[in-house]
């Protein structure tokens, strides 16, 4: 077992289950991704499921059926609640009992960072869909905020038994997230959406300095600001262009859980290049 798959069995105590498990907020990236899905699709597996977030969020709101993959067994147990199936399995290591071209959708929601070679499994995963399925997936933006400031004060590591490990093996800018689908033969099927908050003060001198040096400012700190990109992928033709649409976010209340979709800011990055 690698060093982070044992700090995330240290991570899932039964009082974090039960924290996620009856937590009343859900993270904006996650609704956004609920708004990806097809409106037709019954056949969804979500990659990664955790203590079943997504699967709590498509049952309240979507009215949708999911099966989830989850491969830490005490976070699938309290997944189970959630989904119509939960199946203990690691996504990256292990084949799923499904047919090929069985699935209408696949989500993979705060999972791909986490693992050794994300897009090889969503290729891998994405033989089990329908010839119109989709994967709708997040992951963490490489050029955020937070990741700058851990890389400047090295606060990115968690301990384990005396050691450090990254909780995180991945983060990708939406160009470079651009490139590894390309190489794995899945596109994004129409624009993708980046969720932001506002950009920490202690950002500016690097704004400040950027700037001075070229940088469009407008673009250099909507960049920075952005969390998450999430995004819809299919099999097809490949774009030179992609368009991400910035959302402010925060969290978001069950209730209000699929607001209308406002972006703030629209950037149109070469895949190209």
């Amino acid at each position: 077992m690698n060093a982070f798959r044992q700090l995330a069995d240290a991570w899932y105590t039964p009082e974090r289950i039960a924290a996620e498990r009856d937590a009343k907020e859900v993270q904006a990236h996650m609704i956004l991704a609920a708004r990806l899905l097809p409106p037709g699709a019954s056949e969804i597996a979500e990659l990664g499921c955790g203590t079943g977030t997504f699967g709590r969020l498509m049952r309240l709101v979507g009215g949708k059926s999911v099966t989830g993959y989850e491969w830490q067994p005490d976070a699938a147990a309290a997944a189970r609640r959630h989904y119509e199936e939960v199946v203990v399995l690691d996504v990256e290591q292990e084949t799923p009992n499904l047919a090929p071209g069985s699935l209408d959708a696949i989500v993979a929601v705060d999972v791909l960072e986490y693992l050794a070679d994300p897009f090889a499994t969503l290729a891998r995963w994405a033989t089990y869909l329908k010839a119109d399925g989709v994967i709708v997936g997040s992951i963490r933006n490489a050029s955020n905020q937070q990741s700058v400031q851990k890389l400047l004060y090295k606060s990115s590591v968690a301990g384990i038994d005396g050691q450090s490990v990254t909780m995180a093996q991945h983060g990708y800018t939406m160009q470079d997230l651009g490139g590894q689908l390309f190489a794995n033969k899945l596109w994004f099927d129409g624009p993708a959406y980046g969720t932001r908050q506002p950009l920490e003060p202690s950002i500016e001198p690097l704004v400040e300095f950027m700037v001075s040096q070229g940088a469009n400012r407008d673009r250099f700190t909507t960049e920075m600001a952005t969390e998450t990109y999430v995004f819809r992928l299919r099999s097809g033709q490949p774009s030179g262009q992609l368009e991400v649409q910035h959302i402010h976010t925060g969290s978001t209340p069950w209730a209000d859980a699929l607001p209308e979709i406002v972006p703030r800011q629209t950037l149109v990055i070469s895949l190209s290049d």
